[in-house]
This record gives C-alpha cells, sequence and structure tokens, in this order.
C-alpha cells in the first residue's frame, strides 16, 4: 500500500492491538486470576463497543475500487484466497491445538466442533462474517451508483438497530450485526480525502466526543456492548472516526512498528489466541504464576511478537502457505485460467 494509506495501516495496529488485548485479558479473567472485576468489565465492553467494527469499517474502504477494477467473480476469489483460505487453515490448526490440550484450557471442545467449519469458532467468526458481507456486497454495490452508498449505511443501520425482529437464516446475525460498519466504511470512502484533509483540527474534538459519548452509555445508563441498539451504534462510530483520525495523524510520524502490526494484522489475528492461551497456561499450570500483571504483560507481548516473528519465518522458509492460499488452490489462479482474465 503506498504511504498516502499508511494510515489505514496504522488503524489496523491500533485495532489488532486492542483485539490481543482483549482476549488476554478475557483469558486471564475466564482461568479465574484475580481482577478487580468491575474495572474489567467496563474495559471489555469499551474495547468491544468498536474494536471489530473498526476491522469491518476498514474492510469496507476499498472495496468497492476494487469491486470496479477486479469485477465481482475475480473479488470473490480473490477473498477466498485471502479470507476464505486462513479461516480453514487456522480454524483446523487451532482446532486441533485446544482439542489435544483441553485439559488445560478455559473450553472443552470436540472433535465434531473442529471440524464443523460452517459454524465458526473462536476468534475465527470475524473472517467467516467477513467473507459473506463481501459476497453480499458485490451484487448490493454492482447494481448501485456511488450517490446510494449512504442510503446503504443508512438502511444497514435500521437493520442493526431492528436486528431482534427480522427473520434468522443461515448466521444472518452476522450480517445484522456487522454489515451497517462494513457500508459506512463504503461510504466513508467517498468523503475520506475531506475528513483527513482536516485530520489534525478534528482529532481533539473527537477525543472529547469518544470519552463523553462511552461514559454517558456506560456510566450514566449503565450499559455494556451487548446492550445493543442505536446507542451502541452511534457509540461504534464515534470510536471509529477517533481511530481513523488518530492513525491518519500518528501516520505522519515514521513509525515502522506500527506499520508492521497493519501489514501483519491478519497473522496475528490468526495466532494471537492460541499463542495467549499457551502462555497463560504454561504461567499457571507449570510455573504456578498467579499474578495479573504478570499474565497480561507476558500474554499480551507474547501475542503480538511471536506472530511477526512467525510471519518472518514463514517467508524465509518458504511457507507462506500457512497465511496466503498456495497456487495450486488459489482461487484467483482457477478463476483466471477459466475466464482467462
Amino acid at each position: 500500500m503506498s504511504k498516502r494509506y499508511d494510515w489505514v495501516d496504522y488503524a489496523k495496529g491500533i485495532g489488532i492491538l486492542l483485539v490481543v488485548y482483549a482476549h488476554t485479558a478475557r483469558g486471564v479473567f475466564s482461568a479465574g486470576i484475580a481482577s478487580d472485576e468491575d474495572w474489567y468489565t467496563l474495559v471489555d465492553s469499551v474495547i468491544y463497543t468498536f474494536h471489530m467494527p473498526l476491522f469491518f469499517f476498514l474492510s469496507g474502504l476499498f472495496f468497492y475500487s476494487s469491486l470496479q477494477k477486479r469485477g465481482g467473480g475475480a473479488l470473490v476469489a480473490a477473498k477466498a484466497d485471502t479470507i476464505l483460505y486462513p479461516y480453514i487453515v487456522w480454524s483446523l490448526l487451532q482446532g486441533t491445538v485446544e482439542l489435544m490440550f483441553s485439559r488445560y484450557t478455559n473450553d472443552v471442545i470436540s472433535a465434531e466442533e473442529v471440524v464443523n467449519l460452517l459454524e465458526p469458532r473462536a476468534q475465527f467468526w470475524f473472517l467467516f462474517a467477513l467473507f459473506m458481507i463481501t459476497v453480499l456486497a458485490i451484487p448490493i454495490y454492482a447494481a448501485l451508483k456511488q450517490r446510494y452508498f449512504l442510503a446503504v449505511a443508512l438502511a444497514f443501520s435500521a437493520v442493526f438497530v431492528f436486528s431482534n425482529a427480522l427473520p434468522e437464516f443461515f448466521h444472518s446475525d452476522y450480517l445484522y450485526a456487522w454489515f451497517v460498519f462494513f457500508a459506512f466504511g463504503v461510504w466513508f470512502n467517498e468523503i475520506r480525502d475531506a475528513v483527513l484533509s482536516r485530520s489534525r483540527a478534528l482529532l481533539g474534538f473527537f477525543f472529547v466526543l469518544f470519552v463523553f459519548s462511552q461514559w454517558i452509555f456506560h456510566g450514566y445508563f449503565g450499559l455494556t456492548y451487548e446492550d445493543g441498539g442505536a446507542g451502541l451504534l452511534v457509540l461504534a462510530l464515534i470510536a471509529i472516526m477517533f481511530v481513523v483520525l488518530l492513525a491518519h495523524v500518528l501516520s505522519h510520524y515514521p513509525g515502522r512498528f506500527m506499520l508492521q502490526l497493519g501489514y501483519s494484522s491478519m497473522a496475528i489475528y490468526l495466532m494471537h489466541v492460541m499463542v495467549g492461551s499457551g502462555v497463560r497456561v504454561f504461567l499457571q499450570k507449570i510455573l504456578h504464576v498467579e499474578n495479573l500483571y504478570a499474565h497480561l504483560a507476558l500474554g499480551f507481548s507474547a501475542a503480538v511478537l511471536i506472530p511477526l516473528g512467525v510471519v518472518k519465518l514463514c517467508r524465509r522458509w518458504d511457507m507462506m502457505f500457512l497465511l496466503e492460499a498456495p497456487r495450486t488452490i488459489s482461487g484467483q489462479y482457477w478463476y483466471q485460467k477459466k475466464f482467462g482474465t
């Protein structure tokens, strides 16, 4: 990605740090390691109001330009390589490891759960949902002119708010809950330059708005991210804008580590639960460490840094098939071979 869009990788970097911390803290809390439950619940809810909406938003940013450039069929083939393939590989890999060491972990799973890829497990639900949303988005946006993109986002805002009244079908909850953020990402690309040209001026305003809205939601009304509704949607969009503006401002300063986090956010997402859980089990079961801060610091650091190291080793040892579809089974390769495009 060009330097012009470094801010996207900064935003992904911020997002993946939040994801890793949230899952590390949840694992530690579920393992019974002492913590302030009220504080844990508050921080957990604040993060969950926007960290995954942020990733759907970022996934929507360049969707339409990719659709125009590739066409619908080629785009599905590309997403099969970059989303569906790692979903299958790492669902099976992590599931197998969890099955082997289930007596040491917080959750007990069965072999049937591991191989049932139509029912996403653990963090892999995001990849499943993103692929579903992308496939649905292709005919919608292919049929519409750009001036209707805001209308699509507003329509799915209503879907989000009134999802409990809508019919249920195969993983419809993913579409109801997450398409709206993808749609706002698609629309934001239309106004991106106008907004980001004022990022420094807007950042302070959205920081105050972010803090105030979180206080109103969690403090004044006593709600959590699980309560959903219009309030959660507004809260998420405010937080997303704050992160986008922050990422854009930060991207003007050299920061190779943040860029690396952004480049490798998929790999970190795929591996961080397995790494973090392994560190927690080792500390608690083998070394008998029960210190909350040791678990958070070591689990978080390992879950970020070890996947970065694995990516480098995969590149060096020609093992990128763990992260990317090999050419022989690549959807893009077979699509091009069949259609010659």
